[in-house]
């Protein structure tokens, strides 16, 4: 409010007071602060109507109408310190809505002027049952207040620069030491659901009870936590003994326990002319990650590389961590491939590659063989198959290769020397599957840029410099045997295609258990320049062709001049080429017979890849009656080339007449044959049958 002297002039203030000739005047600001404390907090409330040493009541609102107080219940009393205010202890009193009365205060207040206590919740609880003695681990801190301070302490058992050690770690709070107590710290500013990570090092073995007590409410909780002694820790072989083809990946398995860390050293400087010094991490972002394994895989061929760029160890999982210390060191620069033979590998719970020497936890070895030259075989599949492969290698390799494994097992996948293809519209073409077994190209695949097996064989045989020559690491060539006289035969170089053109038309699984790449093809999917190659009739060889200078030279001397090319690695395949065609079996009149039964069947041959899935069907012709349009939407044609179609018949008689077609397969263009409905004459067979052997009884009694 403003206050003016007797000429009408607003008086100067300071701190509240207005003065004006003889008169002073005191103006307060009346209500309560805070007006919405937490449970424990005081609140001051303000009234000029306050004399120090008067009492007045504290009131709990229990009842509100329109705003007004229509009914309280009495809570404490209060005794003013001072004129103008009373402090209101919060201490224990419930979430609700209070007020003050006396003297000449209001009995039934407006809700605006009275004050609401809330209270603070607090739930603390460590992440860990359990830590050891040099560990880490998380605090979980909840409230539904939003910034707050915590006095910590632990009944005593642990001192302020214990306390302090292991709070003080990170986060968006301060740690502060009260200086007149040497067992509390105060954990100033945090944050609402803070989650704090505590440090256990150094700290004596021992359950221990926290108690976590905000500094101005009556908000507490409590969180135990056990420390043990820390395990001395150990690191070991999942195997005794690793191998490997010379240029594959190794998979080396180590298992850790009561540690997340160590060392694995490959061979050794002084016997083998090579060391690879490797620090493990189990879990490296999260030790709740960590589960005691780590899958260390070590490529044979890029080992010895001083490249630094160049990959030579990394972890399988994702959540692990594998990295090769000193990679451009004298001891792992190599001028070829490393050597084949038995190397001597150690595991320690070590922070260095010498304390791992000195204190090996385990010992095993990883033997490296010779590669053998690449073979192939040549398989066909379905599109169907192709696409259930494809399925599963976006889950994972491992899955991809069960489930070609299974199309063998389940015949959706046979050797064949010929594939069918939809010459038609090109959209049904059998699958050719090129089954390369080729050990020791793991290694050279895998130091591709490419992320998948199908991205890895394209960079290899597209974009990889073999080292010699200009070309390139691998090849992929199918050429025709047949072109006739004075051709030229044609022939499809798959380095000639882009990236995507590749990955459109094929697919690569590889499984490292068996060293097998299998390598469908869809040569429906080639681009139109490469599709017209595949005609009727045609005879075509597959060559796929290793050229790598560091794979084939091995550990071996330099090649000299042509030694190179001399050394190139072949593997072949042939395979015809058919149009896709399918026969239904018919009578000596050219004519489809099916039986006027609920089961009546129709079948035939074709030349497309077993377990090819189409549809036959029947559409009724001429005077039938009833008519019908019938058609069997599953027909699968068997491992020796036929397939049955089935079909309800029963409404149909004798001489009835029909013309069946094909659907939904390479050959559906082919025209329709016509077919008759015939008697089902099993019962009639079975009947003869039966009277047969009566005679036969008769005969024998009669000679008797």
């Amino acid at each position: 409010m403003a206050v003016t002297d007797s000429n009408g002039d607003i008086v100067s203030d300071s701190n509240g007071e207005y003065t004006s000739g003889l008169i002073t005047l005191n103006v307060v600001d009346e209500g309560y602060s805070p007006d919405n404390p937490f449970q424990g907090q005081e609140v001051t409330f303000t009234n000029d109507t306050i004399d120090a040493g008067e009492e007045y009541d504290l009131r709990r609102v229990t009842a509100s109408e329109g705003g007004e107080v229509t009914n309280s219940q009495f809570v404490d009393t209060l005794v003013a310190d001072e004129d103008d205010s009373v402090t209101i202890d919060t201490e224990g009193l419930e979430a609700n809505d209070y007020f003050v009365r006396g003297g000449s205060l209001e009995t039934q207040p407006s809700l605006s002027d009275t004050f609401e206590v809330r209270v603070q919740t607090l739930t603390t609880e460590f992440e860990d049952d359990t830590v050891e003695d040099d560990e880490t681990t998380n605090l979980e801190i909840d409230s539904n207040r939003g910034e707050y301070s915590l006095n910590v302490s632990a009944d005593g058992d642990l001192d302020d620069e214990e306390l302090e050690a292991i709070f003080n770690t990170t986060g968006d709070f301060t740690v502060e030491n009260p200086e007149d107590d040497d067992d509390e710290i105060t954990l100033v500013d945090v944050q609402d659901s803070d989650e704090l990570e505590t440090n256990f090092t150094d700290i004596d073995t021992g359950e221990y009870e926290f108690t976590f007590e905000s500094v101005d409410t009556d908000a507490e909780d409590t969180a135990s936590i056990e420390v043990v002694a820390a395990g001395e820790g150990g690191v070991e072989f999942a195997e005794s003994s690793y191998d490997v083809s010379q240029g594959d990946i190794a998979e080396i398995t180590v298992e850790l326990e009561d540690t997340q860390n160590g060392y694995v050293v490959i061979g050794d400087a002084e016997d083998d002319n090579y060391q690879a010094n490797i620090s493990i991490t189990d879990g490296v972002d999260d030790a709740d990650d960590a589960d005691g394994e780590v899958t260390i895989l070590f490529n044979t061929y890029t080992a010895g590389d001083d490249d630094t760029s160049v990959t030579i160890v990394e972890a399988e999982d994702e959540d692990d961590e594998a990295v090769l210390e000193d990679q451009d060191s004298d001891a792992q620069s190599l001028e070829q491939m490393l050597d084949t033979g038995d190397y001597e590998i150690i595991s320690a719970a070590q922070d260095n590659p010498e304390d791992a020497f000195d204190n090996e936890d385990d010992v095993s070895s990883l033997l490296i063989e010779e590669r053998t030259p690449a073979e192939m075989n040549l398989w066909r599949t379905t599109g169907d198959a192709q696409d259930d492969l494809a399925d599963a290698l976006d889950d994972d390799d491992e899955d991809a290769v069960e489930a070609v494994n299974t199309a063998v097992e389940d015949g959706a996948v046979t050797e064949t020397d010929t594939i069918a293809i939809d010459a038609e519209d090109n959209s049904r073409s059998d699958i050719l599957v090129h089954q390369i077994t080729a050990g020791g190209l793991e290694g050279v695949l895998s130091s591709t840029d490419g992320e998948t097996a199908t991205e890895q064989l394209y960079e290899a045989i597209a974009n990889v410099d073999s080292g010699a020559d200009g070309d390139n690491a691998t090849s992929l060539v199918l050429e025709e045997q047949n072109p006739g006289r004075n051709a030229d035969p044609k022939t499809v170089d798959v380095s000639a295609l882009s990236d995507t053109e590749f990955e459109d038309a094929f697919t690569v699984v590889y499984d490292d258990e068996t060293s097998n790449y299998y390598v469908l093809l869809d040569v429906d999917e080639l681009p139109e320049s490469q599709l017209e190659k595949f005609e009727d009739g045609d005879e075509y060889e597959v060559e796929f062709t290793v050229q790598d200078e560091r794979l084939l030279q091995g550990s071996g001397d330099e090649f000299e001049d042509d030694e190179h090319e001399d050394a190139y690695e072949s593997a072949n395949g042939s395979f015809d080429v058919e149009e896709a065609e399918a026969d239904f079996d018919v009578n000596n009149d050219d004519e489809i017979e099916a039986t006027a039964t609920e089961d009546a069947t129709v079948t035939g041959t074709a030349n497309v890849a077993p377990s090819t899935e189409f549809s036959v069907r029947l559409r009724s012709t001429d005077d039938t009656s009833p008519r019908f349009t019938l058609t069997d939407d599953e027909v699968t044609l068997n491992d020796d080339g036929t397939f049955e179609a089935s079909f309800d018949l029963s409404d149909q008689a004798a001489n009835d007449t029909f013309e069946a077609t094909f659907r939904q397969a390479a050959f559906d263009d082919q025209d329709a044959v016509d077919g008759v409905i015939v008697e089902d004459t099993t019962d009639d067979d079975s009947t003869d049958d039966d009277s047969t052997d009566d005679d036969s009884t008769d005969d024998d009694s009669t000679d008797d």
